[in-house]
């Protein structure tokens, strides 16, 4: 080893140098196609968001109107008046008669029952004067 530089193998040698050079830039294009897919995706949602954001903006924009010509707020041009009716009010009638008749006078009635074995102690019962009734045997 005089002055020159010799080692034994352990490169990549030129095939080994293609190999790895294939697989970087598939690693590359792949990371890129990815990338760009996603730049897509992105790209998509938002200009679909944009629309839905346009939509509804422009229904409110409608309601607003609608509600600011049907309760007064604003006058009544030809071309609302083409495409929306005005709102119709509608009096009812006053009533004809009443509905419900005089009060009659409401009849008391008491429907008691007494589940007791002796058939006269309702009697006596219902003999005594009120109030004195309230003793049970």
């Amino acid at each position: 080893m005089h002055g020159t530089w010799k080692t034994t193998g352990g490169g990549f040698g030129p095939v080994g140098m293609v190999i790895l050079g294939a697989v970087v830039i598939g690693a590359a294009v792949g990371i890129a196609e990815a990338v760009a897919q996603f730049t897509r995706d992105l790209v998509f949602i938002g200009l679909l968001s944009l629309c839905a954001l346009v939509v509804l903006a422009a229904a409110g924009a409608v309601w607003v109107t609608v509600y600011r010509l049907r309760h007064g707020e604003m006058p009544w041009t030809p071309l609302a008046r083409r495409w929306l009716p005005e709102p119709v009010v509608h009096e009812l009638p006053g009533p004809e008669r009443p509905a419900v008749g005089q009060a009659m006078p409401r009849e008391l009635h008491q429907h008691t029952h007494y589940h007791w074995h002796q058939a006269e102690a309702p009697a006596e019962i219902l003999r005594q004067p009120a109030g004195h009734g309230d003793e049970r045997r």
